[in-house]
């Protein structure tokens, strides 16, 4: 998904992979000692992490994505 959104007052487009099923969020992402794991070596993630930015979580099944 591509969007155009306003970032401190300019014109950017946000892009997302839509894979919220694998978004942890960053201070629940699990890891291993050498480094972060990518998406696919993930499990997926729960539908609420208990992670936040700017008070929003992340989207559940049915939501509009690119909250």
């Amino acid at each position: 998904m591509k969007k155009e959104i306003t970032w401190f007052g300019r014109k950017v487009i946000l892009a997302c992979d839509e894979k919220c099923n694998k978004a942890w969020g960053i201070n629940c992402r699990p890891e291993n000692p050498a480094n972060y794991l990518s998406d696919d070596e993930l499990e997926e993630a729960p539908i609420d992490p208990g992670t936040y930015e700017g008070g929003h979580a992340k989207p559940c099944p049915g939501e509009e994505k690119g909250n």
